[in-house]
């Protein structure tokens, strides 16, 4: 019966970290969604020191939603094979047009 109660214990522990999980997620949600963007690094410290404001947050979530998305770029190796490779400067694609 000890153990029983132990970890019956343990998962209600457990279960208290799901609401601080869950407002992490919210928070940074601007910043999970611009995560493919150019200017991520910009969203993302945007989203960290300014995110507590109500601003802040809506100023990030509209930023990540409005900038343009990196498109990968694929390279073909002979010896090695296909390589994806990010750059900088990769064509855009405008979500707005999709």
């Amino acid at each position: 019966m000890t153990s029983l109660s132990i970890r019956g214990s343990a998962v209600i522990e457990g279960a208290r970290h799901v609401p601080f999980a869950f407002c992490l997620l919210v928070y940074f949600l601007p910043s999970i969604i611009g995560h493919q963007t150019r200017s991520f690094g910009g969203v993302f410290v945007l989203n960290l020191l300014l995110g507590w404001t109500v601003i802040g947050w809506i100023a990030a979530l509209m930023w990540a939603c409005v900038d343009e998305v990196r498109v990968p770029v694929f390279a073909w190796l002979p010896d090695t094979g296909p390589i994806l490779l990010v750059l900088q400067r990769a064509p855009v694609v405008n979500r707005q047009t999709e």
